[in-house]
């Protein structure tokens, strides 16, 4: 007797293997671009975080000047449109040591209105903080309201 053989296939042989290849293979090429993407959001994140710490650090190191204001303008001769450096007051091992800071008397004239303070009797002096630390700076604007001589 021959021996007949059975045929089971359609004529389609493989290509169920071919499907799962393609899915695979799409399955990995979404899989890294997700990857990829969710990289660069990481470091643009941290980058922006880093920005905003100096920032604020230069913000910090302008904003400790204030308290010593009084004595900064009592312990320097002052001219208009020239740069004082007053990095030397910052507190020695803080995290805003080492910053560069500098006060700039702007010009001199009358309070703002609504200050309470008298344009008749007193006389402003407007000053600039300029601060720098790890590559950002930052200005501030302070004025300060002095008796007019003889009042």
């Amino acid at each position: 007797m021959g021996r007949q053989r059975m045929r089971t296939g359609n004529g389609n042989e493989g290509m169920v293997l071919i499907l799962v290849l393609i899915f695979l293979l799409a399955t990995i090429t979404l899989g890294v671009t997700l990857m990829r993407s969710t990289i660069i959001g990481t470091k643009i994140t941290g980058n922006e975080r880093v920005h905003n710490q100096d920032f604020y650090l230069a913000e910090s190191a302008g904003e400790l000047i204030i308290p010593q204001f009084d004595s900064i303008m009592s312990g320097s001769t002052w001219t208009e449109d020239t740069r004082v450096d007053v990095s030397d007051r910052m507190p020695a091992g803080s995290i805003v040591d080492g910053a560069d800071i500098g006060m700039t008397l702007r010009r001199t004239g009358t309070p703002p209105t609504g200050s309470g303070s008298s344009a008749a009797k007193t006389m402003a002096f407007y000053y600039r903080v300029d601060s720098s630390l790890n590559n950002h700076s930052l200005e501030l604007g302070l004025w300060k309201a002095f008796p007019k001589p003889g009042t």
